[in-house]
């Protein structure tokens, strides 16, 4: 719906609708509209009591704010080839962006992982993460995820990935670049669950 065809009402206690309000509106209505997560951030009231809510939870603070607004969605086109695409694609993200490039690192986890807990992400990524940072959770032993890969190796891991494509992912680049084992037993959560539990 076009901006001159929708005129909101604003309802005030004396009447009058306060000064800014709709320029506001419709300045938050075009930063949603084109993605604009610099002007998003201008929008919300800095401060640790600013408040963003949807169906999905509240957000407490304009740092919670601002991290929720800085989060991509990536599309891995050729999905279905296997999960070696998905990995490129986000690789290629980090890379091609001009503010995640400037991230140390990053966290790389997989979505059929329900039960994987926040202290082992925190456990990987240890005490100072840098970009030369190369470490993967492990469970009895057997490697799994989280991984950390620092901004240095996300370029050849890219190359890499797309030279092997399938299904493959990143295991064998990790354990030939030497990846840190970071042993997550004692967190549990590790386990890939492909399909739904019966019954």
């Amino acid at each position: 719906m076009s901006a001159d065809r929708l005129t909101p009402t604003v309802l005030h206690a004396d009447g009058e609708v306060p000064d800014g309000l709709l320029e506001a509106f419709w300045a938050y209505e075009r930063a949603l509209g084109t993605d604009d997560v610099a002007e998003l951030d201008r929008l919300f009231a800095p401060g640790p009591h600013t408040l963003r809510g949807d169906a999905a939870g509240l957000l407490v603070g304009h740092a919670q704010i601002a991290a929720f607004r800085s989060s991509r969605v990536v599309t891995a086109h050729g999905w279905e080839a296997g999960l070696s695409a998905s990995l490129a694609a986000g690789l290629a993200c980090f890379l091609g962006d001009e503010d995640l490039s400037r991230a140390d690192c990053a966290v790389i986890t997989l979505v059929d992982l329900p039960e994987l807990r926040p202290a082992a992400v925190r456990r990987v990524l240890g005490s100072a993460p840098c970009a030369r940072s190369l470490r993967r959770a492990v469970y009895d032993d057997a490697p799994g995820h989280p991984v950390v890969v620092g901004r240095d190796h996300w370029a050849p891991l890219l190359r890499q990935v797309d030279r092997a494509g399938g299904d493959r992912g990143a295991g064998p680049d990790l354990r030939r670049a030497g990846s840190e084992p970071v042993d997550c037993t004692d967190l549990g959560g590790g386990c890939d669950v492909d399909s739904p539990p019966r019954g």
